[in-house]
């Protein structure tokens, strides 16, 4: 394998906006088990009967369908201040 160098275009692997096999599959397999009749069916019941707050559905529908985006709105005139840390390190470093 040749050596990296720098300005040399990036050439080979996936394309741009192609999930990867192993997404695509867990999406199908999320999807499968919430479109299942006997599945809907019991979530109905549990939702009606004010028993379906566990999170593990929130995660598969997540996986199923995808997360909502999340938005911040910052309304005044204090700034807002947003601390990274790399992996492995902290900020200053």
């Amino acid at each position: 394998m040749a050596a990296f160098q720098k300005g040399r275009a990036k050439t080979g692997g996936r394309q741009a906006d192609v999930p990867n096999k192993a997404t695509a599959d867990i999406r199908e397999f999320a999807r499968s088990i919430l479109e299942h009749p006997e599945v809907r069916a019991l979530t109905l019941r549990q939702a009606m009967a004010g028993e379906l707050s566990d999170a593990r559905w929130t995660l598969l529908m997540h996986y199923a369908y995808g997360k909502p985006k999340e938005t911040v709105e910052h309304q005044g005139d204090t700034p807002i201040t947003i601390l990274l840390k790399r992996r492995g390190g902290d900020a200053s470093s």
